[in-house]
């Protein structure tokens, strides 16, 4: 694709903030992933690892509240649990427009 008689190979998009807004679904899914562990999300949690990468928030995490996971572990639970939160939004965001095929 050309744009400006430049030749484009790709195009990154930060829909987050813009299009869609992910603070709620991340905050789920660490209430889930502490629930799941039969914990309750500390009150300092967020504002802990919110400044931080993926990495070194499960970093982090494991080390803070001595996980036996890994790391990388963490990290495919987080991003499992993100995939499953957007796709149920996508469900809910079709079945109210009806415009979804």
């Amino acid at each position: 694709m050309k744009i400006n008689d430049k030749e484009i190979n790709g195009i990154i998009f930060d829909l987050d903030g813009t299009l869609f807004d992910s603070c709620s679904m991340w905050h789920q899914i660490d209430i889930d992933f502490f629930k799941k562990r039969g914990m309750i999300i500390p009150n300092d949690y967020a504002e802990a690892i919110a400044h931080l990468g993926l990495k070194k928030a499960a970093s982090y995490t494991k080390c803070r509240f001595n996980f036996p996971e890994t790391v990388e572990e963490i990290i495919k639970e987080w991003n499992d649990a993100a995939i499953y939160q957007l796709s149920l939004i996508h469900i809910w965001r079709c079945r109210r427009s009806y415009a979804c095929r």
